[in-house]
Formats: C-alpha cells, structure tokens, sequence
C-alpha cells in the first residue's frame, strides 16, 4: 500500500506479512486495493482495523468501499475505526450480536435503499421495513436484549458506539 509508514512497512516486512506494492498514481484506495486482494483469495471473513486518523473523507472512502456490490460474497465484515465498530451486512443477510444492554446501536443504509430489515431486541424494532439511502431514521437505537437483524437487499452498516452508555449533559 501507499500509504504505510515506515515503521508499519519494518514491521510487516520483519513478521513476514504480505505488503502489496503499489504507486500513489491510481484510481483505487488502498482499501479498494486490499478487499479486492482479499476476495480473489477467497475471503470468507474481512476485518478491517483502522485508528481513525484525522481525514474524515477516509472514513467515507472506507464506507464506499465495504458497500462495494463485490464484496457480497463475503459473509462476514466487520470494520473497527477508532473506538467504534461496525458490521456491514449485503443483503440477503442476518446477524445475530448481544450488546449491552442500554447501549445504542445504529443501522445506515450505505448504497440506496435497504429492503425488508427486521430487528429484535431495539427499542424500536423494525418488521419487514425499507431504510432508505440518505435516510437517518436508523441513527441511535438503544439496546434492550440480545439483537437479531436480517434484511433481504441492499447495504446496511450495523454501528455500536464505543461510548454509547455515556450520556450527554
């Protein structure tokens, strides 16, 4: 990747981790570059680790990227930025997660509509119903036991707040 610091290459290169060359000068992120590397190996399962940094037109990137229709193939990707951490679900998809209790959980349609979710164990749970792209009807749901949700098309980011029990004066 282009943009690994010297200290993150000495260490790949001293733990004998892959590095995948490549040039500044292209039409793809470097996260576009390794999912892509990643389901022509056959991912099954995709984490991305990332602290955030200051850029927040990264993070965007970043979710354009997961929204990506070619990793429909992937049954399970889960994202980590900064404190907060995500699992993007393409449709037709469930998951099934036991958050605390009290906490908040968001559900953000990354590519156009999200049709036929249903949830259980949210505050305000959702039965056979469309989230619209550009839409934040998801945002802040609270926790009230273990959490199922299934959807039949679309991209939806399942987000849990790393503070989300903290409220706000």
């Amino acid at each position: 990747m282009d943009s690994i610091s010297s200290g993150g290459r000495a260490w790949a290169e001293a733990s004998n981790v892959e590095i995948i060359a490549t040039t500044p000068d292209k039409d793809e992120t470097d996260t576009e570059l390794v999912l892509r590397w990643a389901i022509e190996r056959g991912a099954s399962r995709i984490t991305i680790l990332w602290g955030g940094g200051n850029r927040f037109d990264h993070v965007l990137g970043v979710m354009a990227a997961v929204a990506s229709p070619n990793l429909s193939v992937v049954s399970e990707i889960r994202l980590w930025i900064a404190e907060d951490e995500a699992n993007i679900l393409h449709g037709p998809r469930s998951i099934d997660m036991s958050p605390t209790s009290g906490s908040t959980i968001s559900l953000m349609p990354l590519s156009g509509d999200v049709l036929d979710i249903t949830t259980k164990g949210l505050r305000w749970n959702l039965t056979h119903e469309t989230l619209r792209g550009g839409s934040a009807r998801g945002v802040s749901n609270v926790v009230e036991g273990p959490v199922s949700i299934s959807i039949a098309h679309g991209v939806l980011a399942v987000i849990r707040p790393a503070h989300s029990e903290e409220k706000c004066t």
